[in-house]
Formats: C-alpha cells, structure tokens, sequence
C-alpha cells in the first residue's frame, strides 16, 4: 500500500521490523530505567511483556540490556529487588530479511543461552499459526505487536520516540487488513506487484494448507 503521510515521516517504517524493534526496545528499557520518575511504566512493560505470571508485581533492579552481533536477539539482564540472583531474558526478533523462523534456529538460540528466565518472540506484523505452533513447540513466548502497541499507548506522553513507534505498529496492522481486502474481497491483482503483499499471500496460502493438513 502506498504510505500516507505518517508512515512518510515515521523513521520506523523505513527500517527493517526486526532491526528497528530491537533498537526500539533496547532503547525503551534503558529509558525506562534511566529515571525514578518512569519507575510505573517501567513496571507496567515489565508485567505485562517481560515476566512470567507469578513474578508481576515485583520491582526490578541492576537492568542490563546486550545487543548480540546478528541484529536479531538482545539479551535482558535484571535482579528482583532484594535478591542477589541474576535473571537473563532471551529476546528474539522476528521477520528478519522477511523469513519466518525456523525450529532448529529457535533451538540454536537455546543453545547459545540455557537457563534462560524466560524466552520471547516478538514480530510486528502477521504471525501465521505455523509460525506461533513453532515458537510454542520450542518453549518460547510469543509477544505480538498487537500485545506490544496495547501497553505501549499508556506511555506515549513520555516521548516522541513512543508515539511514533505505537503509530507505526498501529499501521502495520492497518496494512494487514487492507492487503487482506484487496486481495481476497476485491482481487486487486496490482497490488501484488508489493513485496510486502506478496508475502502476505504467501503466509496465507501457506496457514490455510497448513490448516487442511492437520484437518484430513
């Protein structure tokens, strides 16, 4: 689809979604942390993103946020207040070079980090179900950028950076729906000549045979 104005001016959308989620979020913790006076919201992207189920609610200490070489994983460092125990949370970034990932580079990462806190997968854009069964197979938690705009909103006061990252996440789900409506209601065929259409499609036939598969 072409960009309208906001998608013109919003430096996220020229970047590639792997690449500019994890400088985003690299940036974001640190922010976050940076001051006392961002220490809810700081909380509230920990609770509901970053910690398992019985952990939310404690305060978090001592954060370390490590870009790795490959542009696609970051590791995330942090105490529990009062405790000494260090916790190291694998994130991995989907849709890099617009691949979906496979199983054995899901164990590979494993590998590279055992005895992980937690391991999560964040994509911006469609997840297939035989993307979403594969993250769930090898144990990692799926983050969605649905998920991510959804506790971003209640920050976007804090700085521009914020609001026009949930404005970019907010259009590529508006992208999703329109491709969804030009392709399959009202068979534009001229909107195949997008790379990003094309794969679109492709996801799709490749969810529903993947769907039937399972069904016979």
């Amino acid at each position: 689809m072409a960009k309208n104005v906001e998608n013109r001016t919003n430096i996220f959308s020229f970047i590639p979604k792997s690449v500019s989620s994890e400088a985003f979020l690299v940036w974001l913790i640190n922010y976050l942390d940076s001051d006392k006076k961002y220490s809810q919201c700081k909380q509230a992207l920990f609770d509901n993103l970053l910690l398992k189920i019985e952990d939310k609610g404690k305060s978090v200490s001592e954060i370390v946020v490590n870009c790795q070489e490959n542009d696609m994983e970051v590791v995330l460092s942090f105490h529990f207040n009062g405790t000494d125990e260090k916790h190291d949370i694998l994130l991995l970034f989907g849709d890099k070079a617009s691949n979906m990932i496979r199983p054995e580079q899901l164990d590979r990462y494993k590998r590279f980090y055992p005895n992980c806190y937690r391991y999560i997968y964040y994509k911006v854009g469609y997840v297939t179900s035989i993307e979403e069964q594969c993250v769930s197979r090898n144990l990692y938690e799926l983050i969605t950028d649905g998920m991510m705009e959804s506790v971003l909103e209640t920050m976007e006061d804090l700085h521009p950076l914020i609001k026009m990252y949930t404005d970019y996440l907010n259009s590529e789900g508006d992208a999703v729906n329109a491709y969804y409506e030009s392709i399959f209601l009202k068979h534009e065929k001229e909107v195949l000549q997008e790379p990003a259409a094309q794969k679109y499609l492709l996801d799709s036939v490749l969810e529903c045979n993947y769907d039937n598969f399972w069904n016979i």
